[in-house]
């Protein structure tokens, strides 16, 4: 990618056209149509990603990637297949999509960290134990402070991102996460056996 900085500036969009030939001299290595591709287009795919991700922040990184993509995959843009803003909005949608993937594998681990149990298809003698795990982990959930429990059961059992639980409960997306790291250290330390137990 270009080892500049451009600015986005408000404008007319430019043709269809224009940005094919602005993406094709890009693919030759020229830095210039490259400035005016990411002047163009660049107010538009930060709109995009902002929908799909919400947080601004999230937008403006994932925008940098996306634009290192393209710079690097010019080369196969087709004018034939389709135009070069939509080439474009397909790379930053499947950037944005990665990053959702990556934040509820994250969540999924952090709930795995806190929530015993086996991972496999438990036997007949596996039901008992599993039983008195969700008791203990209903336990867990009943120690934490009214805003921790809608901040848990927002990221991890409606399965909504960070971002979205930020969003439906109108807090802060640090207030939420630093809820949600708080629960999850007081419900690992009411999950761990009594000390002098061998379970």
């Amino acid at each position: 990618m270009p080892d500049f900085a451009p600015q986005r500036r408000p404008g007319l969009r430019p043709e269809p056209r224009t940005l094919a030939l602005w993406l094709e001299a890009s693919a030759s290595g020229d830095r210039q149509a490259f400035r005016h591709l990411f002047d163009a287009t660049s107010p538009i795919l930060n709109a995009l990603l902002r929908r799909l991700v919400l947080s601004p922040s999230d937008a403006e990184d994932l925008l940098v990637e996306v634009y290192a993509k393209v710079w690097r995959a010019a080369s196969s843009f087709d004018a034939s297949r389709g135009s070069a803003l939509t080439w474009m909005a397909v790379i930053a949608r499947r950037h944005a999509l990665d990053h959702i993937r990556r934040g509820r594998r994250r969540q999924d681990a952090e709930l795995r960290a806190v929530a015993p149990g086996p991972s496999d298809l438990p036997g007949p003698q596996d039901l008992g134990s599993q039983a008195e795990d969700r008791e203990r982990l209903a336990r867990a959930v009943g120690t934490l402070a009214p805003e921790q429990r809608e901040a848990i059961r927002a990221v991890f059992f409606d399965g909504c991102s960070h971002v979205e639980a930020a969003e439906r409960l109108k807090q802060p997306l640090g207030t939420l996460k630093g809820r949600v790291r708080s629960a999850l250290r007081q419900m690992r330390a009411a999950l761990e056996p009594p000390r002098g137990s061998t379970t």
